[in-house]
C-alpha cells in the first residue's frame, strides 16, 4: 500500500502542486473588486428655452458589445482597434442605464417638459427620448488620459412616433487632479456625460419649435 501511495503523489504534476500551495504564501492578497457611479451633473441655472408639454418619457438606453457591461474600459492609441477592461474596477450599473438616469435627471431640473419620467413611473408619454451609447471608455496614449462619450439620442412624439431630432454626441474630457474623495477618471466622465446634456437640451426645445412651427398643443397626464 505504500509504495502505491508513492506511486499516486510522484505522478501528480507539479503545477497542481503549486497551484494549491501558493494561495497560502505571504503578500499574496487579492486586491478588491471597487465599484463607481456617476454624478448627475448640475445644470447650474439653467432653464431650458422652451418647455415641451405633457410627458416627456427618457425610455432605456441600448448598448452593445463590452459597453453594455459595467466594466471600465479603456483603449490605448498604440492599440487603437483593442478594447481592454480595467482589472478590479466596474460600474455601479451598466453605463447605458446610468446614463438614461443622468439625462432624465438633468432634463428634469431644466424643466424641459412638464414632466419628465422613465419607464418605471407607467405614464403614457407624449414624447420620448431614446439613446443609444456607443462609446464608454477611457483613452490613454496620444495626449493626455481623457474620458470619451459616444451616444445617439433621439426625440419622437409618442402618439404617431414622428421623429423630432435624431443626433450623435462626442464628448472628450481630460483627466485633472481631483479631491482626495473624488475619483479622477469618474470626474472626467461626470464632465463630458454633463456637456452632451446641456447640448441636447440645447437642441431638443429648439427641434420640438422647428418641427410644429409655433406652440404646442396642451397634452394631459394619463396612465399606461
Amino acid at each position: 500500500m505504500r509504495h502505491g501511495f508513492r506511486a499516486c503523489a510522484r505522478a501528480v504534476p507539479l503545477g497542481l502542486v503549486l497551484l494549491g500551495t501558493t494561495g497560502c504564501l505571504p503578500g499574496r492578497s487579492r486586491v478588491p473588486d471597487r465599484y463607481f457611479r456617476l454624478t448627475a451633473p448640475e445644470p447650474g441655472g439653467e432653464v431650458a428655452r422652451g418647455r415641451l408639454e405633457g410627458v416627456l418619457l427618457v425610455d432605456a438606453f441600448s448598448a452593445s458589445g463590452p459597453v453594455a457591461t459595467r466594466s471600465m474600459l479603456y483603449v490605448d492609441a498604440a492599440t487603437p482597434s483593442e478594447v481592454h477592461r480595467r482589472t478590479n474596477r466596474f460600474w455601479a450599473e451598466p453605463p447605458a442605464r446610468m446614463l438614461r438616469d443622468i439625462v432624465a435627471s438633468y432634463l428634469a431640473q431644466v424643466r424641459a417638459a412638464d414632466i419628465v419620467v422613465t419607464p418605471e413611473q407607467r405614464l403614457t408619454p407624449d414624447h420620448i427620448v431614446s439613446g443609444h451609447l456607443r462609446v464608454f471608455e477611457e483613452g490613454l496614449g496620444e495626449g493626455a488620459p481623457r474620458a470619451i462619450v459616444e451616444v445617439d439620442l433621439g426625440l419622437v412624439h409618442g402618439s404617431a412616433r414622428s421623429r423630432v431630432t435624431l443626433k450623435r454626441y462626442r464628448e472628450e474630457s481630460p483627466l485633472r487632479p481631483a479631491g482626495a474623495r473624488t475619483d479622477p477618471v469618474v470626474a472626467a466622465f461626470e464632465r463630458a456625460v454633463g456637456e452632451v446634456c446641456r447640448r441636447f437640451v440645447a437642441d431638443l426645445t429648439e427641434a420640438d419649435r422647428r418641427a410644429k412651427g409655433g406652440a404646442p398643443m396642451r397634452k394631459s397626464v394619463r396612465g399606461r
